[in-house]
């Protein structure tokens, strides 16, 4: 077992950590967008454009889209902690954790009951700063490689939601045209 967390999810810390967020505060910037390298349509279609004009003031914001039943990628739901409720991802390897039983939204249809978590992220720089603070290594999960000689401890960037109440985030909900 790799205990040394990996995954997108220590973005934050590492950002805090080597002064970036300071460093974008000081060109003047207040938001970002974040996205996942291998993800090379995620800036088509106007997706983005959306995430980023809904924002009104809320930390996080999530692109979502329909997501195929069985899929092996996360989706985003609505997540309750002691006190206070979260807009947050699961990945599909979770899913028995959370007790969320993968099935289509209706007998007719191929799709989830939940939409697909597309790592692609609009934030206010300070607000997920602050909360990197609280939560260094969001959305720890164990994920066991396919041969299962190597198992890793990872953290994924867009389980910070998990620390923010569901006022400070939001979704789109798009469609995958590509």
């Amino acid at each position: 077992l790799d205990l040394k967390p990996n995954g997108h999810g220590v973005i934050w810390k590492l950002a805090r950590e080597h002064g970036v967020f300071e460093w974008l505060q000081k060109l003047g910037r207040t938001h970002a967008l974040v996205r996942q390298i291998n993800n090379p349509v995620a800036s088509t279609d106007y997706g983005v454009l959306a995430l980023m004009g809904y924002s009104q003031g809320r930390a996080i914001g999530f692109a979502s889209c329909p997501r195929l039943v069985h899929a092996k990628e996360g989706m985003n739901i609505k997540k309750h902690f002691k006190n206070w409720v979260s807009l947050s991802n699961v990945e599909y390897c979770d899913l028995k954790r959370y007790g969320i039983a993968d099935e289509p939204r209706d007998e007719v249809s191929q799709y989830s009951q939940f939409p697909s978590n597309t790592n692609i992220l609009f934030i206010d720089l300070k607000k997920v700063e602050e909360a990197s603070k609280r939560m260094p290594y969001p959305g720890l999960i164990v994920n066991f490689s396919k041969d299962k000689t190597h198992t890793r401890l990872e953290s994924t960037m867009q389980n910070i939601a998990d620390i923010l109440p569901e006022e400070e985030t939001y979704i789109t909900y798009n469609f995958r045209k590509k």
